[in-house]
């Protein structure tokens, strides 16, 4: 039985995927994330756009409840996302093909008109530069020093078959303990933006979860 590690604060999805598939699932988050308020400012630019726009379920909760549904035309990257916002009553009145940043740019329905980004802390800034968004940062990435650690141990000692990537930033952490002791791993990811950041760093045959 391969042994797999998962790095998310919230596994159980994949947990249950990669234990189908008879995966011994080890977890070891290595980020917290805290939720932050709205400012004043932030809240009257929310109210007088046109549009929402999320990235990740994380501030989707917390931002909808500034709302009531139709207030504002939605749009969701990600099917995940996009099932977050309709769990709480509200349409998703757009999502591009792929669930990429690019492929939302290139195929925005409405130039023009108002939007407003909640993100996190670490998200770039390409749709305020390419599409004049509202960007706030609602949420932050805080490390999970302790469990850095423990990660170190588990590459120092060798002790892992394969590890799941959901983000750049979560290999981008693993990256920075792994370089210094390199052993053969499968490396699986979800998302085009993941698997390239990836193979930015190393040159390596990168398994999408969809086809295991």
């Amino acid at each position: 039985m391969k042994r797999i590690l998962l790095m998310r604060p919230d596994n159980r999805e994949d947990k249950a995927f990669f234990e189908a598939r008879d995966y011994e699932v080890m977890e070891l988050p290595l980020v917290r994330y805290e939720l932050l308020a709205l400012s004043p400012e932030a809240l009257a630019e929310l109210k007088t756009s046109d549009w929402l726009v999320f990235t990740s379920q994380r501030p989707v909760e917390s931002i909808l409840a500034h709302l009531e549904p139709g207030e504002l035309k939605i749009s969701a990257v990600g099917q995940k996302t996009a099932e977050k916002i309709e769990s709480l009553g509200f349409a998703v009145d757009f999502m591009p093909s792929i669930a990429t940043k690019a492929s939302f740019i290139s195929e925005w329905p409405a130039p023009g008109q108002k939007i407003f980004y909640p993100k996190s802390n670490l998200a770039d800034d390409s749709l305020a530069r390419t599409l004049g968004a509202k960007e706030v940062v609602c949420y932050e990435h805080q490390e999970d020093v302790a469990n850095l650690e423990l990660l170190e141990n588990l590459i120092n000692f060798m002790a892992l078959d394969s590890v799941y990537f959901t983000s750049p930033s979560s290999w981008q952490r693993f990256y920075k303990i792994y370089q210094k002791h390199p052993f053969p791993i499968d490396i699986i990811a979800i998302g085009e933006t993941t698997k390239k950041a990836i193979q930015a760093d190393l040159s390596v045959d990168v398994l999408e979860k969809e086809k295991i």
